[in-house]
């Protein structure tokens, strides 16, 4: 083989190479963390990181070999009217009518750079729809209406005891489940301690949740950590416990401050079955009251009493009578000497 016939031979390996590279999609900065937001039946808001605060064009196929230049791109949109609010891709009837099939989506900044290129979207089972903000509501917000399980979390158990004489009342917390007719409920309470490091997460999220104030993709994204735990966590059949009186009452050996995760089932006649999850802070008040022993203790008390000095005095009395009894005295002698005058002469 001559000279001539090797370099062509080289060329054309040289071009098969680069053509082979070119048609392989590349990600210019690599696969982005997407959310993906069930708003309806087949409509969904898809979030990227770091992204989402600036405008972007965007494009759906269900093929990931499909040429770019293909594509149809249209601009993002806004995931709502307020202040804040984040630039997302949507997919809808109008961009992806097969909703069974795969989607891809591709991306370009407002330069026109791709910046993601053929990801895949997985709109079937990791994502957040209106079902699962609506739990981490219920769980988040204390005895907020809902059309899940309703309960009251701020109601109290009372008992008494009596320990070695002294009567103890202890008051702990406890949750009230607003019952409904032809409906049974089981619970079951998981302690969120170092011991159970998934409801310590669990719970400290609810928490989190619950005061977050950054963007909505902030949220979406604690939102799909907790449900995530909130799922891993679920009991299993034989773990469940029958509610008696509609209450769940806080474990007796329980101190305040301790923290539960309160898994509720709601079993229906008609087969609906609901699974809840509530948080339960644990209070424990204790009085106790004295011991109370009798002791009659008699007092001899003493208490001079000053008559007043009038005639009923016992000495003026004494003295008095003694006077009267001088006087009759002197009279009878002086009267017995008149009677007998001669008795002193003849």
């Amino acid at each position: 083989m001559n000279n001539l016939a090797k370099k062509l031979l080289l060329f054309g390996m040289v071009i098969t190479v680069l053509l082979a590279v070119l048609m392989v999609p590349v990600h210019a900065e690599g696969e982005k963390e997407t959310i993906v937001f069930k708003k309806s039946a087949n409509e969904y808001l898809v979030y990227f990181e770091d992204i989402c605060n600036n405008a972007f064009q965007f494009a759906i196929a269900n093929d990931s070999t499909i040429p770019e230049a293909s594509l149809s791109f249209v601009s993002s949109a806004k995931d709502g009217t307020e202040e804040g609010a984040l630039n997302v891709a949507f997919i809808d009837d109008t961009n992806h009518p097969q909703a069974d099939e795969d989607v891809y989506i591709w991306v370009k900044d407002s330069t026109d750079t791709t910046i993601i290129a053929a990801q895949k979207v997985d709109i079937k089972d990791n994502i957040i729809d209106d079902d699962i903000i609506n739990l981490i509501n219920t769980t988040t917000i204390a005895n907020k209406a809902t059309d899940r399980i309703k309960v009251d979390t701020t109601q109290t158990e009372t008992t008494s005891t009596v320990v070695d004489g002294v009567d103890t009342t202890i008051k702990t917390g406890k949750i009230k489940i607003e019952e409904k007719e032809n409906a049974t409920y089981y619970y079951k309470l998981i302690e969120a301690n170092d011991a159970n490091t998934d409801a310590g997460k669990l719970y400290g999220l609810a928490d989190k949740i619950n005061n977050y104030s950054g963007n909505s993709y902030g949220k979406l994204k604690l939102a799909l950590e907790f449900y995530d735990l909130y799922q891993k966590l679920m009991p299993e059949d034989a773990e469940w416990i029958k509610v008696n009186s509609g209450e769940i009452l806080q474990p007796n050996d329980s101190k305040a401050g301790d923290k539960f995760i309160v898994y509720i089932r709601e079993m229906k006649s008609s087969g609906e079955d609901i699974a809840d999850v509530k948080l339960l802070e644990c209070m424990r008040e204790e009085a106790q009251g004295k011991e109370e022993k009798e002791e009659q203790v008699t007092e001899k008390v003493t208490k001079a009493v000053k008559l007043p000095i009038t005639y009923d005095n016992p000495t003026l009395i004494v003295v008095f009578a003694v006077l009267i009894v001088a006087i009759v005295i002197v009279a009878i002698l002086r009267n017995s000497q008149t009677r007998n005058p001669g008795k002193h002469s003849k």
